[in-house]
């Protein structure tokens, strides 16, 4: 009702309506526009990248077939190939019926694992490769769901045992 609309001599139409502005096709609405934003209704088809206003070397592109990456910088931070496999700073390696997830990093690289926000375990890849439990629990080894190996947080180690009593407990059967 209280809209109004013209084409300026670039061929741009403006349309400025009090309530939005809806873009129909075929009698359904396809978008839009509010004083909120803008809904789209269906597929948005974007040939190579996602890019944020102002700061244009940080984009979601679609650089391949079923894969999708993240840039920062101008730099690629994360990639997810078709095979689900993700790397972080660099392309992960596909091994065969695995997925991966690959980090590269000049100096390193860690994984954290948090409980409730609260930094409890990490695995850190530099020099050393280093299990890391940060709060006072064990670290624990296991194969076939059982428990083989613990790690105290006192240093002990317990292999057929989760009480070590000694630095290095041993129980055989």
């Amino acid at each position: 009702a209280n809209a109004s609309s013209h084409i300026n001599n670039t061929g741009l139409l403006n349309i400025d309506g009090t309530t939005g502005v809806r873009l129909e096709y075929n009698n359904a609405t396809r978008v839009d526009c509010t004083s909120t934003g803008v809904s789209l209704v269906g597929d948005v088809d974007i040939a190579d990248k996602i890019v944020h206003t102002g700061d244009t070397d940080t984009a979601i592109r679609f650089s391949g077939a079923d894969t999708i990456t993240a840039e920062t910088g101008g730099t690629e931070r994360l990639r997810i190939t078709s095979d689900g496999n993700i790397g972080v700073n660099v392309t992960p390696t596909n091994y065969s019926n695995y997925v991966t997830l690959g980090l590269n990093d000049s100096t390193g690289s860690t994984i954290e694992g948090r409980v409730g926000g609260t930094l409890t375990g990490s695995f850190t890849v530099d020099s050393l490769v280093t299990i890391n439990a940060v709060t006072s629990i064990p670290i624990v080894f296991k194969t076939a769901n059982t428990e083989r190996v613990r790690i105290t947080s006192a240093g002990k180690m317990g292999v057929g045992t989760n009480d070590p009593n000694r630095t290095l407990s041993v129980k055989s059967n």
